[in-house]
């Protein structure tokens, strides 16, 4: 595939761009070799397989921290209608489950940093002119699914703030 994009020329040390002109500068550190996706006589496309599975990686950690923060939030239903029909406003009731899945994410964020710097040291033979536990990717990864989990603990976090407090102490 080199040949392909660069000409025949050696594309590691070469710097590419995606996307919009003002976009940021990647350089290319290392290449992967072919890999045959649509049989064994075809020629080999670009890799869409790992962007599959990151993909269903990401949507089944959504998936989980919706389901974690809902579960909590109906366990805490009681409690939650208590407070607000001793006054406390919708948007508290939201801030208080945000919070909580935030405490979790946060927990959930260290130790998975520390499992990566932990294990980088294993992988670090395997990986070429790139560190195992580069600053900016880690910082880039851990905010990025900080920022998605907090998104899949806000419709929890709504649907406790709109519930009626009184009709779910009547029921109860």
């Amino acid at each position: 595939m080199p040949d392909k994009y660069f000409r025949g020329e050696n594309p590691i040390g070469q710097r590419i761009r995606f996307g919009a002109p003002d976009a940021p500068w990647y350089e290319i550190t290392g290449i992967v070799a072919n890999v045959k996706t649509s049989g064994l006589n075809a020629a080999p496309e670009p890799a869409a397989l790992l962007c599959a599975f990151a993909a269903l990686a990401a949507i089944l950690g959504i998936i989980g921290v919706y389901g974690v923060v809902a579960c909590r939030v109906r366990w805490q239903m009681r409690e939650l209608a208590v407070r607000q029909a001793l006054g406390t406003q919708p948007g508290d009731v939201t801030r208080h489950v945000l919070r909580q899945g935030s405490e979790m994410v946060a927990v959930g964020i260290c130790a998975g940093i520390g499992g990566s710097l932990a294990l980088s040291r294993a992988i670090s033979g395997l990986l070429y002119q790139v560190s195992g536990n580069h600053p900016l990717t880690l910082a880039s990864v851990a905010i990025s699914l900080s920022a998605v989990a907090l998104a899949a603990c806000w419709i929890p976090a709504r649907r406790a703030a709109r519930v009626d407090p009184l009709v779910l102490l009547r029921y109860e």
